[in-house]
């Protein structure tokens, strides 16, 4: 397999690749200044303290479920990850690694961004840990049901 098509140098050389993940950084950098300017001018109503805060964390899960569903397959190739077979879970777990990689490294890039971020720092750090270690605790408890047979 010819790992040069999608990396060059150390950096992704894939066009699609590089430009999907430019534009959910992008939007999620606007979206939660959005967000932020928003809850600055409007009074502190509780209902709408915690909309909002639901609103960051989906919004936060969207990018991160469009960053996995963008770098799964390159991955994929990149490792020569075999997913063919009847129970084969190779793709799920490599969903998983991505999904809590991609975590770990938003949880990284918040704890820097912490004044952007605004109100929404504790949400987001709490929430992205609890997203890294959901795939772990998925793969547990699906090992655990599978040895109750």
């Amino acid at each position: 397999m010819d790992h040069k098509a999608y990396f060059c140098n150390g950096m992704a050389a894939e066009p699609f690749v590089l430009l999907g993940l430019g534009f959910w950084l992008i939007l999620l950098i606007v979206a939660f200044r959005l967000l932020d300017r928003y809850q600055k001018k409007r009074p502190p109503w509780t209902v709408i303290t915690v909309l909002l805060h639901s609103n960051c964390i989906a919004i936060l899960v969207l990018c991160n479920m469009g960053l996995t569903t963008l770098l799964y397959q390159p991955i994929l190739e990149l490792f020569d990850i075999n997913t063919s077979g009847f129970i084969n879970l190779n793709g799920i777990f490599t969903a998983g690694i991505i999904w809590s990689i991609l975590c770990l490294l938003f949880w990284v890039i918040v704890g820097k961004a912490k004044e952007q971020l605004g109100r929404y720092y504790r949400t987001l750090r709490t929430s992205l840990m609890i997203f890294a270690l959901l795939p772990l605790f998925l793969c547990f408890l699906f090992l655990f049901l599978a040895g109750l047979n």
